[in-house]
This record gives structure tokens, sequence and C-alpha cells, in this order.
């Protein structure tokens, strides 16, 4: 509740997308359990079409050319920093206006061509780069995944593919008849709509459900969307676009003030309230949660070495997310995410006489994962045989099987040739109904047979 009253600030302020870089993290909340995240685009566009007209407004007066020169200059290097950006600070680079401006100002080359554009392309020509627009769309649909970089060089494909398409889909052509389908007219009309209300129908339902929401909830979701996004079309857009506004300009700009007064005021309140906690305070009884952990471990135990793999580790929270029992060099390492660093702990004090440590990052312990760059690069040259134990959590790391296979081979084998002892550990068990539920929902049974352990 605290994220959510946060999140309505940055809503209200324009400012969500800074917001979620810097919360997206180690520890961030499962993307699909956001009411609020996808406003992030609308913040970019909001940051942009405020600095833009005083950009035009201060630069105009040097003309044309200049401006244009101006433009392609920040386009170039906004399109630069994404691409270097999006494997070193994925984050950053991917929620904030200085490495999405490039997207923006294509839209702005094209219509500064399209209003002075020689429209006699030959109709054979329209209909080939139209088409080509579509098939740029149509591969990224297909072909990237979450691991694409995004932004990135990547990127150019899907959005000249709608450039191709605005620029080229004219009258007489082949894609301009699909897209003026009264079908296709329709799921334009509701589309902005239905962006606005998918997100938070499905995060909520995530959050109310089960970890994974069942065909007929996704379904009823779905088409709730669907209803929503029709009903806000015609009850609230519909009333903005007409020729003869159902509402004056001075009461959009008062009620628009009153909702970001009641939006600001109660996303403060929940933040200095901790999301209204005390609503549970006797369901927390026993929880001690993440931070007493870190400190005792901080407490007990040392930071990773030697200080190269320190500079590299994961932070969290001000915290390093590598230790090891005592100095020296390591006999045991773990490697991979939470679900590993767990071990440490029952490790080093079981065994006091052995040297443990670990090295975490939000990724699969695999030798070509770059996070794990140094670590691996570490253990390569190391000077003595150790016991390297690998683990994470399955269910979220491993894209298919494929990967897997190919991901823990590849690793295994490098480290056995360079004389190591390899374990690869299994994985907590995962319920298939959420505990927090259980706990903190009196709606929720909390009935978990054992035989429903994923």
């Amino acid at each position: 509740m605290k994220d959510f009253s946060q999140s309505l600030l940055a809503v209200a302020s324009f400012t969500s997308n800074i917001l979620f870089w810097r919360e997206s993290g180690y520890f961030d909340t499962a993307t699909e359990l956001k009411p609020l995240l996808h406003t992030w685009s609308l913040a970019v566009e909001e940051q942009f079409y405020i600095i833009f007209p005083v950009f035009l407004i201060v630069a105009w007066r040097c003309g044309t050319r200049i401006v244009v020169g101006m433009l392609v200059a920040t386009f170039v290097l906004s399109l630069v920093a994404a691409h270097w950006g999006s494997s070193r600070y994925p984050g950053a680079t991917f929620y904030l206006l200085s490495t999405r401006a490039w997207e923006i100002l294509i839209g702005a080359f094209v219509a500064f061509y399209m209003h002075d554009r020689d429209t006699s392309t030959a109709g054979w020509a329209n209909n080939f780069l139209s088409l080509l627009g579509l098939s740029f769309i149509a591969y990224s649909v297909i072909r990237y995944d979450n691991l694409t970089p995004f932004p990135s060089l990547y990127t150019l494909i899907p959005t000249l593919g709608a450039v191709l398409i605005i620029i080229f889909a004219l009258p007489n052509t082949i894609l301009y008849a699909i897209l003026s389908s009264r079908l296709s007219i329709g799921i334009g009309l509701i589309s902005y709509s239905l962006y606005l209300w998918h997100h938070p129908i499905f995060a909520f339902l995530r959050q109310y459900s089960s970890i994974e929401i069942t065909q007929s909830q996704l379904v009823i979701a779905t088409l709730t969307s669907v209803l929503l996004a029709v009903f806000t079309y015609y009850a609230v857009e519909m009333p903005f676009r007409s020729r003869v506004p159902a509402f004056s300009r001075r009461m959009i700009f008062l009620g628009s003030t009153i909702m970001s007064i009641g939006l600001i005021g109660f996303g403060a309140l929940g933040h200095m309230k901790d999301g209204f906690r005390s609503r549970f305070d006797p369901l927390f009884v026993g929880d001690t949660g993440n931070e007493s952990f870190f400190e005792y471990l901080s407490k007990r135990y040392i930071d990773c070495e030697p200080e190269k793999l320190r500079a590299s580790a994961l932070i969290y929270q001000g915290i390093v997310r590598c230790r090891q029992s005592r100095a020296g060099d390591l006999d045991w390492i773990l490697l991979g995410d939470s679900h590993v660093e767990h071990l440490f702990l029952g490790l080093a004090e079981a065994r006091p006489r052995i040297n443990v440590g670990y090295f975490i990052f939000a990724a699969p312990p695999y030798r070509d994962e770059k996070v794990f760059r140094e670590v691996f690069s570490y253990l390569g040259s190391a000077s003595s045989s150790k016991t390297i134990f690998l683990a994470m959590q399955y269910n979220r790391r491993v894209l298919d099987s494929e990967d897997f296979r190919r991901g823990f081979s590849e690793t295994i084998k490098f480290l056995q040739f360079a004389g190591h002892r390899v374990v690869l550990l299994g994985d907590v068990p995962v319920f298939a109904k959420s505990p927090d539920n259980c706990i903190y929902r009196r709606s929720h049974t909390c009935e978990i047979k054992i035989d429903k352990l994923i």
C-alpha cells in the first residue's frame, strides 16, 4: 500500500518513470503486481511535451535548419546512450526520458516530413513500404523476448516499422484497407483507454488470487478491461473530442486540479502512514523481514574479497550482497540469487572451519551473464580448487528447458575445467497458493497441501 501511495504521488506529478526506475532492483516488487507501473510511459511523454515546446520557442529564432540539426544531434545521442546503457544500466535506460527521447523525436521528424511531403510516390512503392513496416513490427513481436535489450538499436526495427506505416499506408494501399476497417478503427478508438485499464485490473487480480491466475480469471479480466475501455471512450473521450465540448476549459482545469490534489493528498498520507500498515499490525507479529537478516550478516561476517569482486557486487539499499565467513581465500562459494544466499548463514555456522562466501545477482548464475563476469573471471584464474554451489529461483529465471540446459552445461564445464567441484542445488518449495494471501487476507483459506507444492 505504501508503494501504491508513492505511485499515486508520482502519477500526479508526471514522475512515475523516475519512481519506478528508483524502485527497480533486486527486491523490487514484480512488475505484474504494480497497478500503476504502466504510467511510466505517460510520464516520459508528459516530460517530453513540457520540454519540447519550450525548446522550440527558444530555438526557433535560429532557423529551421539549426533546429532540425539540434534535434538530429539529440536523437543520435539519445539512441547511442540507450544502446550503451541497455546492458550497463538497464533500469535507468528503460525508464528515463534521456534514453527514450529518440523514440519520440522520430515522431517529430515524421511531422516535419509530412508537412511538406510529396504524395506522388508510386502506388506499388506505398504498398511495399507500408507492408515492410508491418513486417518489421511482426518480426519484433515474434523474435524479441525479455532478454532483448530495450531500448537499444534493436528498438529501431519496430519504431521504423511504425514510421513506414504512418508515412506510406495511404489510401489505395492494402494496409490502409486493413487499418481502415471498422474492426481496426474500433480497436484503435478504445486502445488508449484499454491501455490505462488493463494493467491495474490484472495487477489487482494477481495480488488477490494465487500466484498464477486461472484461464477463466484471465478471460474475465480481459473482458472487463475491454468493457471499461469502451465505457471510458464514450463517457470521457468522446465529450472531449466533440466539436462542441461538453465541458468548458475552466471546468476541465478545475476538475483536473481537484483530482490531482486528491491523488497527491491520498498518496502523501499513505506514504507518511507507511501504507496504513497499522491496519495489519496484529498480523505482522513474528515477521522479521529482510532488514534484520542483513543486519545480522553485516555484524558477523565480512564483505567478499578480493576488492575487485566487492566493487562489482550487487548493492541493495546500501547493503553489499556478497559476504564470506572470514578473511582469506574461499573454500565454498554460493552463486545465484537470493535463493542461494539464504544457505550461506546455515553453512557458515555449521562449518566454521570452512571459509564460505556468496555472490548473488538478479540473474541466473551462468558464465555468459554479464553481472557474473568478474566472478567467473576470478574463478577461472583461482589458484586453488573450490566447491561451487549453484542455485536460483528456477521458476522465475529459467526461460525454457534449452536455455536451462545450455546455461548450466557451459557453466559447469567451465568450472570443472578450472579444477572446481560443482554442486547444482534445487530450489526452495514454491506454493501454488500465495502464503502472503493466506496470512494477511482473511478471505483466503490457509489450507496448503504438501502435494500442491511446485
